[in-house]
């Protein structure tokens, strides 16, 4: 999973170094394209017709729903994992401490 660009006006530049990616070469790049493509259909025009304007709205929509979607099923994933976690610090048995001589 790719690190998605800042948004605004102060949003820095994307640098193509391995601080911005977890994963091997090539991974996520497609999802950045698609991403980038995606964005720009987005933008508004000066000059758009009203049907322009209800499909870019519905456009819209569309990812926010993806969007919000997306982010519920990572924090369904993310809660999971936190029971799963507690779930085994529950269960886990002390160990024994070792006396070493003095």
């Amino acid at each position: 999973m790719g690190v998605l660009p800042r948004r605004g006006a102060g949003a820095a530049p994307e640098s193509g170094g391995s601080m911005t990616r977890t994963g091997g070469a090539g991974e996520g790049e497609e999802g950045e394209e698609e991403h980038s493509e995606h964005a720009a259909a987005l933008e508004r025009r000066k000059d758009e017709t009203a049907e322009e304007k209800r499909a870019r709205k519905a456009a819209v929509k569309e990812a926010q729903r993806v969007a919000r979607t997306q982010k519920k099923e990572l924090k369904g994933m993310f809660k999971e994992a936190l029971v799963q976690a507690q779930r085994r610090a529950a269960t886990a048995q002390p160990q024994a401490r070792i006396k070493l001589p003095s």
